[in-house]
This record gives C-alpha cells, structure tokens and sequence, in this order.
C-alpha cells in the first residue's frame, strides 16, 4: 500500500502510544471537551490500580503528529528506520485503518487524538508484567471499532460489556457512565489476554461516576500536554509533564533522590550560555573523581593506583564538559575545579601524561611536569596508535592534548583539550578558564547542559562510519537543553526540546 507523507508521519505516533516511546510529547493545539487536567486522571488511575508501575496521560495526540515539531519528529524517527513504511507495525495500522473503513491518519486522529491513558504494571523490555490503554472516543466510533474489529461478546464487568478481538488475543471494553453530561464519549480499554487482572481493575473502577470527570472531561479545555507517573512499591518515584511550544516541548521532571543534595556552589544558566553558541554539547555538573575514574573512565583513561583518590581529595567536583567546532576539525574541552594546592597542580600533570602515553602507545608522548608553573600550557603531540583509527576521524588532522592549570586567589580551574593543533593553545585554555566561576560563585543547580545532536551525528558517523548515516536524520533536532537542582529529597530537571521544523 502506498502511502502519502502525511499517512507515514502517523505510524510515528501510533508506535509511540502503544509501544510507550512516549518521548515527552504535548502541542498547543484546539482542545476538546472531552479533555481534562492530566494529573487529575493520572490520580483517578492510581486510586484503581495502586500497584501500577507506569501511568502516561497522553492529550490531544492529533495535534501533537500534525504540529511542525511533531512532523520533525516523525521525519527523525522514519529516516532513523524506526517507524516508516514497510515494517510489520505499519502494515498492521494499515490493514487495522481500512477494517475499520477509515484513512491511516484520519483513524489515528479520531481514535488516539482526545485522551490516551497507558498504565502498566511489572513491565519489562522482554514483554513480561500486564498493560492496557484507555483511548477517549466518541460513541459511535467506539461501537464501530468492536463491529469491524469482529468483536465477540464475552461478560459484563461492573456492568460494563466485554469483547473479545484479534481471536481472542485482547480484550476491549468501550465503557460509559450513565446519568453524567458527555455521555456521548466511550473510555474504550483494551488490553491483551495476559493482562485479565489489570483489565478487570481498570473497567470496574473507571466506571464510577465520581472519576468520569477527570478521566473524560466536562466541558474544559486545557492546553494539550503528556504526564507520566512512575511508582514502585505502590509509592511515586518520579514526575514528568511536557507541554509543546511553538518549537519543541518543554517539560519538568521530579524525581524522588533522598539522600542527594548539592554539594558544591552550583552552576547558573549564566555559565552555560557562556559556551552555548559556539558549542554542539556543553555540560556543567558535580563529579566526584573517583566515581570518575572508577566508573565510567575505567578501561577507558589508564588510572594508577591511588590516583583517583588523590584527585578527589583537591577536587571540588565542579565539572565542565564542552565539544564543538574548531578550525579544521573538533575540539573537546574539560574542566575540573582544584582546591589551588601544589598538590594538584601535580595530580593534574601526572594524569594528563597517562593520558598523552595511552593515546599515543608512546611512553615518552610527554614529558611529567610535576606541578611546575602550573599556569604554564603543556601541550602533547598525538600522532601515535590511535591516530588513524579515533583521533584524526573524531579531531581532524594534526590534533593534540593541551592543559594547564589556572590558580588565582578567588578560582583554581585545571583545563584540557582535546583537537586539531592551532597555535593558540595558551590562549584558548585560559579563554574557558575565565568563562567558569570563581571558587565561590555558583548558582542553584547542580547540573545544567546543551546537546546539539545533529552535528555530534556528524562527528560519530566520522568514528563508526555506519551503513546509515544518523546524520540527517538527528538534524531534525536543533537541540535540546537541561538542567537540575536539588531540593530536599527530590530531584528537579527542567527541560527543553527544540525541532528544527523548517528541514525537509
């Protein structure tokens, strides 16, 4: 079957529904009054299925998939080969469109477009664990979808009937509550075989009167968001609500972190937007170093002995991250805040020479310096074993390591760098050293960052040379913008995504 562009943009958002790709989705979009607050209904679904692990409010679907952004979005993931004609799921919607006598795109509007309702519990990546989806549709549609669909009676539940689809694979109920306004509205549940006992849970208490309204709605129209809830033990351990902007979405994120708190002055946006214009990734956070180097860097940066020990003891664990463009090639920056002793001057010298000997396989890439004029740019040549391989096709041509170590009475900032050799050095690292904060400057959060993913797909086609480019696909994406602070046993992440609508 052919289909147009706008009828392949749908399978995007169909496989998000119902496979939970629901990747922070909301539009500001014609609202219908069959919408309600999402946290009302997300309230509703947890009072009936308290053991529910995964509770997603998705409203107005139909104007997310046919905003700017959504388009973006759709083109992203159809060039990326997750969605896109000739896979089974879009075979599957096709043939599920015309059964029930409507185009691809028109049917996904009309049945997925009001409210979704995903709940899931002990779900896993393998299918283990039960889910079901509650779609808000009109009420004819909702007896035509059970006609076409060859629906087969089965029993009454809280005198709600039940069907019988797909030969008995799922179950589906287009439930109404009698003696309330709207009533020509269906909350149409579906949910496979498997899952009987979340089903049951759901058609019993989403039949009562008094949660109708904030399930459905009563004549209020919101602006289109998704919010999720996400619990365990029958307790929430994180928030997210997203809201679509004339670019992207916009969204917040709590997570429950007792325990966690900022330890260090912090970060403001200020800092970052220092480095943001001429950077396709920069992130501020707090790092302890020895979860550095005995986590993620291990393998990866030779770590000797107690060294990381030593670092985390003159560390205050400010760090800064920064990639971007630079003559003839890419640069990769990094910071690490020092507490200005002599001490780290010298840890500083000793792990950038680890670093310049396991690039290059060279024992005498550089020289240790030991902590000498610390202020002073060391800089190491990297034309040794991992030239050919990672440095040229991730650097450019003729890259080196730089560093020094920038100690004044009010900020001490050990800088490195990772790129094509320029001349510049000196100049370069002291030009991020003075963009970072003074030892006790800082801000309310505790990590702030900026992806600009398209160009990063540049660089790592570069590395990995892939039989698909993810270039042109993640240029979709313009960028995408986080941050985070700490209150007292939460964690709050403040987010944005922005679309880069005008590509074709």
């Amino acid at each position: 079957m052919t289909t147009s562009p706008t009828q392949r943009s749908l399978h995007t958002w169909v496989r998000r529904v119902l496979c939970i790709v629901s990747a922070f989705l909301a539009s500001a979009a014609s609202a219908t009054i069959f919408q309600s607050q999402a946290s009302d209904a997300i309230e509703s679904i947890v009072e009936v299925a308290p053991d529910a692990g995964i509770v997603i409010v998705l409203d107005n679907a139909a104007e997310q998939r046919q905003s700017d952004a959504g388009q973006s979005l759709n083109t992203m993931l159809d060039t990326l080969g997750i969605t896109g004609d000739g896979g089974a799921f879009s075979e599957g919607w096709s043939e599920l469109s015309q059964k029930i006598g409507m185009r691809e795109d028109i049917a996904f509007d009309t049945f997925f477009g009001q409210r979704v309702l995903f709940v899931s519990d002990g779900l896993t990546i393998s299918g283990d664990g039960q889910w079901a989806i509650a779609t808000v549709v009109d009420e004819a549609l909702a007896i035509r979808m059970i006609k076409r669909l060859g629906g087969k009676g089965r029993d009454l539940i809280a005198d709600q009937p039940i069907f019988a689809i797909e030969g008995g694979a799922y179950r589906v109920s287009p439930i109404s509550v009698r003696g309330v306004s709207g009533r020509n509205a269906r909350l149409f549940v579906i949910a496979p075989r498997k899952s009987a006992e979340l089903f049951t849970d759901l058609v019993k208490g989403l039949s009562q009167k008094d949660r109708w309204a904030d399930l459905v709605g009563l004549n209020r129209v919101l602006a289109p968001q998704i919010a999720c809830r996400l619990r365990t033990g029958g307790s929430d351990v994180a928030q997210i609500t997203a809201f679509m902007n004339d670019e992207g979405w916009n969204g917040m994120a709590l997570f429950e972190t007792p325990g966690f708190e900022q330890m260090t002055p912090g970060w403001s946006g200020k800092t970052i937007d220092k480095f943001a214009d001429d950077s396709w990734f920069v992130l501020a956070d707090e790092l302890d170093a020895m979860f550095l180097f005995r986590g993620p860097m291990t393998g990866v940066i030779p770590v000797n002995g107690d060294l990381p020990e030593r670092l985390s003891a003159h560390a205050t664990d400010r760090v800064l991250l920064k990639v971007g463009p630079a003559e003839n090639g890419t640069a990769i920056s990094a910071a690490i805040e020092l507490d200005g002793s002599p001490e780290a001057a010298e840890i500083a010298d000793e792990v950038m020479q680890g670093l310049a000997v396991f690039l290059t396989g060279n024992q005498e890439a550089s020289p240790n310096y030991g902590g000498f004029l610390p202020s002073a740019t060391r800089v190491a040549k990297l034309d040794g074993m991992l030239y050919d391989d990672l440095l040229k096709p991730m650097l450019g041509d003729e890259p080196n390591l730089s560093w020094f170590v920038l100690n004044e009475p009010e900020r001490s900032w050990w800088v490195l760098r990772l790129g094509p050799a320029n001349g510049q050095e000196a100049q370069t690292l002291e030009h991020v050293a003075l963009a970072l904060p003074a030892r006790e400057d800082g801000g309310r959060l505790s990590s702030i960052g900026i992806a600009r993913p398209g160009p990063l797909a540049v660089v790592i086609d570069r590395i990995l040379v892939p039989d698909r480019s993810i270039a042109p696909p993640m240029k979709q994406i313009d960028s995408f913008r986080w941050s985070s602070k700490q209150r007292p046993g939460q964690t709050e992440i403040g987010f944005s995504l922005r679309m880069n609508s005008s590509q074709d």
